[in-house]
């Protein structure tokens, strides 16, 4: 698996997360107004360094990829805040039941942040990581 192809793997899986809470997703690389009226979200893929971890049979480097993936999920507060809760329980259901070899998920979580303006913003994170071989 290649960085990219990994980067590619996570964003859809964060798609997939929002969807399920009935999400919006506002993409980062993307010029655009933020929404005012849905429940909304911005996935984030941030990579730290990839340590070699050692060689293939076939003489290729090994290199263990980690990083953060970070949703920021905002909600309507309306009445109250108490929907963001329901909605931050979807996207770390899905996380936690995802099954897929080449990427694993760890350390995922989510810590509330506060309001900001009419949405409540709360902080999805999951540890990741992933082999390259070079």
């Amino acid at each position: 698996m290649n960085r990219e192809d990994a980067i590619d793997q996570m964003l859809t899986h964060c798609k997939e997360a929002c969807e399920v809470a009935g999400l919006t997703i506002v993409w980062s690389n993307v010029q655009a107004n933020q929404p005012t009226d849905v429940d909304w979200a911005q996935p984030y893929i941030r990579h730290v360094t990839g340590p070699q971890r050692g060689f293939t049979a076939r003489g290729k480097r090994r290199y263990r990829q980690t990083g953060i993936v970070w949703i920021k999920i905002h909600t309507l507060s309306g009445d109250g805040t108490t929907n963001h809760v329901p909605i931050t329980q979807k996207v770390l259901d899905y996380f936690q039941k995802l099954r897929i070899s080449n990427i694993s998920y760890v350390n995922i979580r989510a810590v509330e942040d506060k309001a900001h303006g009419q949405f409540f913003v709360t902080d999805f994170m999951a540890d990741f990581s992933y082999d390259v071989f070079n």
